[in-house]
């Protein structure tokens, strides 16, 4: 007789002790910004300083890893040039100082040019050795220096680049006088008629128009200020990439919007003249092209012709302020003109 036996007890599955592993912490170095930067090479342009930093950091960001040239006027300690050198890997520094010792400072990627920047031939020389990317002027702070210092430099700089004046606020206030050097305004002034000139090219007013053509905006900030000038799209030749295109096209608007182009961007007023007579050719009443037209005119020194075709822009017209307030200061210019 078969015995069953009894079925042994299934036992449960013990559960597999796992060791704990323990990741590391990773610590992810944060780059230092260029506020932090200055701090620690002790630069006066912080947060504990005149707080420019905030603004170039903001600017100059998109450039932190590219081969720029950076040139700042006024060595001193050295501080600004340790910071530019730890912002900008791939940068090549260069200062200019009047004084000898400060090229104690030079070494990684820093380079220390001993000069003056009331030398003119100094600051040429520089500009079109290095051709820099950013320039930071931070030299004398005499309103003199500074615009010499500008008109000298800021042609040789790279398409893109930014052009900084420090320390305008010196410029205003009792001790004015004190930095105003042999200049009959203050650099601020300057800079507000080429900021004037970059959004309203026709505005009427005494300035080197091939510096304001160079330029694509100006930024002010307390202490400060920012000149960009034009990138390679727009400095390369617009009037002789556009002449053809205009020609092609044939169309009134466009032979007037190529007659401003040709004025703005310092071409010969004539060739802006017989772009604006193709316009009136196609829209002989069209008073604006008229308007056009007679600021063409002035441009290239006839005022005779200028007043005419002010006058049939106020006969199309007659409503429009803008047009009667040319003609009265094209009649004033011309009087000032017999005058002289």
């Amino acid at each position: 007789m078969a015995v069953s036996r009894p079925k042994a007890a299934r036992r449960k599955p013990q559960p597999i002790a796992v060791p704990e592993l323990k990741v590391p912490d990773v610590v992810v170095e944060q780059v230092p910004s260029l506020n932090e930067l200055g701090i620690f090479n002790g630069s006066d342009k912080s947060s504990l300083g005149h707080g420019f930093l905030r603004h170039y950091d903001r600017l100059f960001r998109d450039l932190r890893e590219q081969p720029v040239n950076v040139l700042e006027i006024g060595v001193g300690r050295g501080a600004s040039l340790r910071m530019w050198s730890a912002y900008f890997p791939r940068a090549i520094v260069v200062g200019t100082d009047p004084n000898p010792d400060t090229r104690w400072h030079a070494g990684d990627r820093r380079i220390v040019e001993t000069g003056s920047q009331t030398d003119a031939q100094f600051l040429h020389r520089i500009g079109s050795l290095y051709r820099p990317t950013i320039v930071i002027d931070n030299g004398t702070h005499r309103a003199d220096d500074i615009v010499q210092t500008f008109e000298h430099l800021y042609p040789t700089m790279r398409h893109g680049g930014f052009y900084v004046v420090e320390c305008l606020h010196f410029h205003a206030g009792g001790g004015a006088d004190h930095w105003r050097g042999d200049a009959t305004t203050p650099p601020q002034d300057f800079f507000l008629t080429l900021a004037r000139l970059a959004a309203c090219p026709e505005t009427d007013v005494a300035f080197d128009r091939t510096l304001s053509s160079l330029t694509d905006s100006v930024e002010f900030f307390y202490g400060g200020v920012v000149i960009k000038r034009r990138p390679d799209w727009a400095a390369s030749d617009p009037i002789a990439v556009h002449r053809p295109l205009v020609a092609r096209a044939n169309h009134a608007r466009m032979w007037i919007n190529y007659a401003q182009l040709v004025l703005n961007n310092g071409g010969d007023p004539q060739e802006a003249v017989d772009a604006c007579r193709n316009a009136l050719v196609q829209e002989p009443a069209e008073a604006s092209y008229h308007h056009q037209l007679s600021v063409a005119l002035e441009r290239a020194g006839d005022f005779d012709g200028a007043i005419t075709a002010c006058r049939i822009s106020i006969r199309l017209h007659p409503d429009f302020r803008m047009f009667r307030d040319r003609l009265a200061g094209l009649g004033k210019k011309r009087m000032e003109n017999s005058a002289a």
